[in-house]
């Protein structure tokens, strides 16, 4: 398949040793890239029937996904109406330690898309057969929390969610260092790439840390889910009886 990080949450093993379900909930990077074959592939093979793009307006615009027959293509952009002080690759501020304190800022208005995220988890119970796939540009950030949404509501233990969330530095190596090399070759100062590394990566503390502060604020991840993103606990059940074996 060349989709940059893509992977199936199939086969991940909850606490009471129930596994998600192959081929049913993938994650990924932007679908604009597609091979013919590929998505003949997604089509026929992985029998994709959703695509849920978490991407803004203008991301969709610069990259727009190829279209896959016979899926039904859903658009939540999970930034809208969040007023983020963004740090470019090109700014001249730009340092590691700045990007990793940028990107913490950021994993935390994700807290604020609590509405978008509601409207994730309703498509992914739409979604009754064949397979649902959610990405965003990279398929690292946006993605990365709206797959760890899903496996907390299944159960899934912390160390496990970190494990799915963390598989990306290595699925997206060879495109950040291919990355990284036109940024060098454009003149870029060493404490930029530095920071354009962080920006293109994952981190373990960040997904902790916002795990830390749901916990805190809400008491638990499920008054979470019910609070503020109003999955009752019987779409909980249907959700476990739909991805879980």
């Amino acid at each position: 398949m060349n989709i940059t990080n893509f992977r199936d949450l199939g086969g991940i093993i909850n606490k009471d040793g129930k596994k998600v379900v192959s081929m049913r909930l993938f994650r990924s990077a932007e679908l604009s890239r597609l091979s013919d074959s590929c998505t003949l592939a997604l089509k026929n093979e992985y029998n994709l029937t959703t695509i849920i793009d978490f991407r803004s307006s203008y991301e969709i615009n610069q990259r727009p996904n190829i279209s896959v027959e016979n899926s039904r293509y859903i658009n939540i952009d999970i930034l809208d109406g969040i007023a983020i002080d963004y740090i470019g690759y090109g700014d001249e501020r730009l340092t590691g330690p700045l990007a990793r304190k940028h990107m913490n800022i950021f994993y935390h208005s994700f807290l604020k898309a609590s509405p978008k995220y509601s409207h994730f988890f309703k498509e992914v119970l739409a979604n009754k057969e064949g397979a649902l796939l959610f990405h965003c540009v990279h398929g690292k950030d946006r993605t990365g929390f709206g797959a760890a949404l899903l496996l907390k509501a299944l159960d899934v233990e912390d160390k496990v969610i970190f494990r799915d969330y963390m598989k990306t530095r290595s699925s997206r190596k060879e495109e950040n260092l291919k990355t990284l090399e036109e940024y060098k070759n454009q003149g870029y100062t060493q404490a930029q790439i530095n920071g354009i590394e962080v920006l293109l990566s994952v981190d373990k503390l960040y997904l902790k840390s916002l795990f830390d502060t749901i916990n805190k604020e809400f008491g638990s991840f499920h008054n979470y889910l019910a609070q503020e993103l109003h999955i009752t606990p019987k779409e909980i059940n249907q959700l476990k009886a739909m991805y879980l074996e």
